[in-house]
C-alpha cells in the first residue's frame, strides 16, 4: 500500500514545476495547481485541484462569471456544478501539454 501511495507524491511533470494551469475546451476557466508538500506540484495536488474546481457552482461576479477566459454565455449554467459543463465526458484521461507555454496542460476527458 505504501509504494501505491507513492506515486501520488511524485511531480505531476517532468522537469517538475512549482505551479502549473490546466485547461480543457468544454471549460471557460483555467484551473491553477500550486505546490502543497514540496517544491513541485505533485499528482495529488493536481487531482485536488480538478475535483475542487469542477465541484464549484457557476455563479455570476460583477456581471460577469467568475475566472471567465472568453465570452461564452454561462447563464443557463448558473447555480449548476462546473463539471456538468463537461456534459458527461468526466472520466480522466490525463494531461497533455499545450504548445502555449511549459506550465499549460489541457485536460484529456472521456
Amino acid at each position: 500500500m505504501i509504494a501505491a501511495t507513492a506515486g501520488i507524491f511524485a511531480p505531476a511533470t517532468q522537469p517538475p514545476l512549482p505551479s502549473m494551469t490546466i485547461t480543457h475546451p468544454s471549460l471557460p476557466w483555467f484551473m491553477t495547481v500550486h505546490r502543497s508538500v514540496s517544491e513541485h506540484v505533485t499528482a495529488l495536488d493536481v487531482l485536488h485541484t480538478i475535483c475542487r474546481e469542477l465541484n464549484k457552482r457557476i455563479e455570476r461576479r460583477g456581471g460577469r462569471h467568475q475566472h471567465e477566459r472568453n465570452e461564452s454565455d454561462l447563464d443557463v449554467w448558473e447555480g449548476r456544478r462546473r463539471i456538468e459543463l463537461l456534459q458527461g465526458r468526466y472520466i480522466f484521461r490525463g494531461l497533455r501539454a499545450v504548445e502555449s507555454g511549459e506550465d499549460v496542460w489541457e485536460l484529456l476527458t472521456v
